[in-house]
């Protein structure tokens, strides 16, 4: 929604309206104009237009800090800078209060942070405050899932049937869990029936490329190698791309023999992106052999097809910290995602119409703070209505 229109409306403000909206998609100078075009910088990666529009939406002082640090924290998460993403939200969340987005967001970061348990408190905090949202009762599902909660997980997919008894998400989510629970027999049968596999496909990437950079190297390995046993096998053109895929990781393992058997399989593939990128890696893998030098990925260069933006830049190790700032940032996230009745209170502030002699000499000194009796006694004394 760009813009919203009082009914009834006459044909001049419906006019204004139009002009106004055209003018902000080509120079946009309104906030919500300016978050529009750099989200969808984001989406196309165009990352010259995100920083010149980003730098312009940073340098604004009429712009909140809360809005700056989600702009940054979006930024961030396109990149595949999940730390650095994970801070800029939960940022945001502490200056802006809840918010469906930053939730949202926080509940992604996690889970490529492979903190399943922390993306579940999220996408729950999230659900409370929106209970009908279809794509997140899925990703709760999901993790539900991925916890072992099979119970939950099965209830709250009853939900999303309830809420949508036709909803691709919901096929989505079943072939997920199954490729993950490894039921490929019940994956395929349910990618069989899904218009947009290709999103199952990215998805079960994703979550490898993730096992990876945590440093799960052969579960990553495994995942892919579900996902090609499970997809229908007329789909010769994704079963490729996973292909291309899992060659990639065996070549950050240095399982050279591996990669090549899996890159000659690519390039079986019609698509002929497909082919020609993996045809390129196999002569770099040859001619380095052949002349004796150690073979590296050029990692900066080589794109993972069928990646969306949580992947992009994928060879970073997370929390390369220790074990205990680990703990204290989900600490820190935990209190600010998860509020318990009697964790927060309101505060109101208030000056007072006159102040007897027993407050003044109070205030003198410093402030001793004692049970709520006889707070409540000087509150009295000073005789203003609360």
């Amino acid at each position: 929604v760009t813009t919203v229109i009082p009914k009834p409306c006459t044909r001049a403000d419906l006019i204004k309206q139009v002009i106004w909206t055209v003018q902000q998609e080509h120079a946009p100078t309104d906030q919500p104009a300016i978050e529009r075009k750099i989200r969808k910088a984001i989406a196309a990666k165009d990352w010259n237009a995100v920083e010149t529009l980003s730098s312009k939406f940073l340098a604004n002082p009429a712009i909140s800090s809360g809005a700056k640090d989600l702009i940054q924290a979006e930024v961030s998460y396109g990149r595949g800078k999940f730390e650095d993403a994970r801070g800029f939200a939960l940022s945001s969340f502490k200056n802006a209060g809840d918010s469906i987005f930053v939730l949202n967001l926080l509940g992604k970061i996690m889970m490529q942070l492979n903190e399943p348990a922390t993306a579940l408190k999220c996408f729950q905090k999230a659900q409370d405050l929106a209970p009908q949202n279809l794509e997140r009762l899925c990703q709760i599902a999901e993790i539900q899932a991925d916890l072992e909660d099979h119970e939950k997980s099965l209830a709250t997919q009853a939900e999303v049937e309830n809420l949508d008894p036709t909803s691709e998400k919901l096929k989505e989510t079943k072939a997920k869990i199954a490729l993950k629970s490894g039921d490929e027999e019940g994956a395929k049968s349910i990618m069989g029936s899904i218009r947009a596999v290709e999103n199952v496909v990215s998805y079960m990437n994703n979550l490898a490329v993730a096992m990876a950079r945590c440093g799960q190297i052969a579960e990553g390995i495994e995942q892919y190698r579900k996902t090609i046993r499970s997809l229908p096998v007329d789909r010769l053109d994704l079963i490729a791309v996973v292909e291309y895929n899992l060659a990639l990781a065996f070549l950050r393992s240095n399982d050279f023999k591996q990669a090549l058997a899996h890159l000659e399989r690519a390039t079986s593939n019609p698509n002929s992106k497909i082919q020609k990128k993996a045809l390129s890696l196999i002569r770099r893998l040859h001619s380095a052999e052949a002349q004796g030098i150690v073979f590296s990925l050029q990692t900066d260069k080589e794109t993972l097809p069928l990646q969306n933006t949580e992947s992009a830049n994928k060879n970073e190790v997370v929390y390369n910290s220790g074990g205990s700032e680990k703990s204290r940032v989900l600490d820190d996230l935990a209190a600010v995602v998860e509020n318990r009745p009697g964790e927060n209170c309101c505060v109101s502030i208030y000056h007072a119409t006159r102040q007897p002699p027993s407050v003044s000499s109070m205030l003198e000194g410093n402030l001793k703070f004692v049970s709520e009796s006889t707070i409540h006694k000087v509150v009295l004394a000073v005789g203003d209505k609360i």
